[in-house]
């Protein structure tokens, strides 16, 4: 409806600037013309009367003269003509007018008088013997060509209303249902369509541009509806492969995991044998017996804890952020790690800036990400070595290519001084199934998969590395809850 208007509005102003315009243009012509036929009129009286007035000019000079004009123009209607002697002045006359009659040369002008009353005058020179004795007024009033001049403009307003009239019936009749209420349904379909409702296609049974583009609509929302199916189904897909992979790299440091803890697990278990064997034996006595019961229960407990967190760390789970102390999910990494650590000869050392780190994340994720750059970094050493594990809060600035802001972020740094990494292939550490191990000894997927779950939690992992003298990877992760996606 707002649009139908808009366009009878601008319809009709056009109307209106092209009536102004041409009753402006016809006035003018009135006028033009009616003072070009005045002046033409007054030339042939004054021309048909000159034989008559130098005639009188013989007779009685000036008082014969204009005796004669007033009895040859008596019968003349709508028209006044008056003999002025040379040194008269002509009511309203202008000094311009005299200058021109001086110069034996005629002269049209409008002139209003006293009561409001506009005449158009036309001034000739009166010679005799090549010298102007006086002047010939020939004056009309204008009212006649007034009088047409508002019947133009009534003319043109009338036909303005009249215009006017018609567009409000068209606008009310036409408008609403040939643009107004089409557009309404194609605006309420198109709020749908954002929405994300794309069912209820629009028919509007219109073979013109509306119904091309209700047509259009339909097609656009039934593609966008496929779209949808297919991008929910690949996402699903994509989001399953990405737990099956995660699932699948956290499998495989088990398998990594699985000597240390065998060894951790050795010694315990021999313990529990040799006071098993000791208590079976008979040799001790009750007091003895209660110590070893002690001993064997410690050494069991011990035990269960290796396996349970073993297990916590191999299941399979959908990522569930909850409140969590990094401080916490850290040692509980590198505890899992430490026995690794030891049997290939290289120290685990963790350092924090404080006692607690509350944070907003999946613990099990983010041991995982920690628990893979600490196994590479120990494998990354061929003899002993040391990894420090530091955690920090810091104001840091996310790189070029991360679309963050810059805030207030944990900071993890993974830091070894194995043999490094080559610059040229820094750039590629963070791809899938690129690595730099020998064929068996890696997938690829370790940094890969920990990088994706640094950026679902609304951080990044960063890295420098010099060839010989070790790297460090870094894990920046915010303080507050990212908004979930």
């Amino acid at each position: 409806m707002k649009l139908a208007s808009k366009i009878m509005l601008l319809f009709l102003l056009a109307v209106v600037a092209i009536t102004g315009l041409f009753s402006y243009l016809t006035i003018q012509q009135d006028s033009t013309d009616f003072t070009e036929d005045h002046a033409q009129k007054a030339a042939n009286l004054v021309e048909s009367m000159k034989p008559h007035l130098l005639d009188a000019w013989n007779e009685g000079g000036h008082e014969e003269v204009d005796h004669v004009v007033r009895i040859s123009t008596k019968q003349v209607r709508h028209t006044i003509v008056r003999y002025f002697r040379l040194d008269d002045t002509i009511p309203g006359e202008t000094p311009a007018t005299l200058a021109y009659v001086r110069q034996n040369q005629s002269v049209t002008e409008t002139i209003t008088d006293s009561n409001g009353i506009s005449w158009v005058h036309t001034v000739f020179p009166f010679d005799i013997d090549g010298k102007t004795r006086g002047e010939i007024d020939v004056s009309e009033p204008t009212e006649p060509v007034e009088e047409r001049m508002r019947e133009t403009i009534t003319n043109s307003v009338l036909s303005v209303l009249a215009v006017a009239a018609i567009c409000g019936a068209i606008l009310i009749v036409g408008g609403v249902r040939m643009i107004g209420r089409p557009l309404n349904r194609l605006v309420e379909k198109t709020k749908r369509v954002g929405q994300g409702d794309f069912s209820e296609p629009l028919h509007l049974n219109r073979k013109d541009e509306l119904g091309q583009l209700a047509m259009a609509l339909n097609e656009m929302c039934d593609q966008l509806a496929e779209q949808r199916k297919t991008i929910q189904a690949e996402t699903a897909s994509r989001i399953e492969t990405e737990h099956q992979l995660r699932h699948a790299d956290r499998l495989k440091t088990v398998g990594r995991l699985a000597a240390g803890v065998a060894h951790e697990m050795g010694t315990p278990l021999n313990v529990v044998s040799g006071r098993a064997g000791l208590i079976a034996g008979g040799r001790l006595n009750d007091k003895e017996i209660q110590k070893s019961a002690v001993v064997i229960k410690t050494e069991a407990d011990r035990i269960a804890k290796i396996i349970r967190e073993l297990l916590d760390f191999a299941r399979r789970s959908t990522p569930q952020r909850e409140a969590a102390d990094l401080r916490q999910v850290l040692d509980h990494a590198v505890d899992l790690l430490r026995p690794y650590a030891d049997k290939v000869h290289v120290a685990l050392e963790v350092e924090a800036d404080g006692d607690a780190f509350p944070a907003h994340v999946d613990a099990g994720q983010i041991q995982q990400v920690i628990t893979n750059l600490v196994m590479n970094a120990v494998q990354s050493m061929d003899d002993a070595g040391r990894v420090d594990v530091r955690l920090a809060d810091t104001h840091a600035q996310p790189p070029e290519d991360v679309k963050l802001a810059a805030g207030e972020y944990y900071q993890i740094d993974v830091t070894d001084n194995g043999s490094g990494i080559p610059e040229e292939r820094l750039h590629d550490i963070f791809e899938p199934f690129f690595t730099t191990k020998d064929v068996g000894a890696g997938t690829g997927l370790g940094l890969s998969i920990s990088y994706g779950i640094v950026q679902e939690h609304g951080g990044w992992i960063s890295v420098t590395s010099e060839v010989g003298q070790g790297s460090c990877f870094s894990v920046y992760l915010p303080k507050s809850a990212p908004a979930e996606s």
